[in-house]
């Protein structure tokens, strides 16, 4: 199993973050958790914790870029 704080990516995002790894995209997401509930962020971020194969790190990260295009 791949660890996610050693997965490497460069995502510059608009507030001036710059998401390094698949842990900062986690806790990315993490911050902007709805409260009560389950939304479309709930699901992405399920998706990024649980992907253990490139393919479904993959998905995650589409299902993530999805979430902010909307």
């Amino acid at each position: 199993m791949v660890d996610a704080a050693q997965l490497q990516l460069k995502l510059y995002m608009r507030d001036g973050r710059i998401v390094r790894s698949l842990a900062d995209a986690i806790a990315l997401v993490r911050e902007h958790e709805s409260r009560p509930g389950v939304d479309v962020r709930d699901e992405v971020l399920h998706l990024l914790e649980r992907a253990r194969t490139d393919q479904e790190r993959q998905a995650a990260a589409a299902a993530s870029r999805r979430r902010r295009a909307t």
